[in-house]
Formats: structure tokens, sequence, C-alpha cells
């Protein structure tokens, strides 16, 4: 017998993906304001696509401004961000 996945879970990682997609094409001041508004299990769902996005084979320059995303992560609650 098949699993069956969460619908909402299904969407929420639809959503993250999504959101990483975002979040790369964007400069890493206006993602790190975006990333600011989120609560944290936003920021962590968001935070696991793009390492997942990040282990998928992809250009170096790809992967490159997702590490950067990442790093921008990481400071996400500094009072200076918001």
């Amino acid at each position: 017998m098949a699993l069956l996945k969460d619908p909402r879970a299904t969407a929420e990682a639809a959503g993250a993906r999504r959101a990483a997609v975002l979040m790369v094409s964007l400069d890493q001041e206006a993602a790190a304001r975006l990333m600011a508004q989120l609560d944290k299990p936003e920021q962590e769902r968001i935070a696991t696509a793009l390492i997942r996005r990040c282990a998928a084979p992809r250009g170096v320059r790809s992967r490159q401004r997702i590490e950067e995303i990442l790093v921008m992560l990481e400071h996400v609650h500094d009072p200076l961000i918001r």
C-alpha cells in the first residue's frame, strides 16, 4: 500500500521551493528583508529548499548564489537587518 502524502505538507514544500527560487533571484539585501518578515518555520522551510537546490547538479554560479543566500539566512534575526 502506497503512503499518502499530507496535502498541506506537500503544498508547503512546493511554496518553499518557489520561495527559494525567488530568493536566488533577489539581491542579498532584498532577500534578507524578505526573510526577516517570515516566521521561523517558514524561514526553515525555505532554507531547506535552498539546501536541496544547492545539492542538485547546477551551474557553479547558481550554487554560489545559493551559498550567499544561506549565509544571509544565518543572520536573518540580526536587528540590523530589520
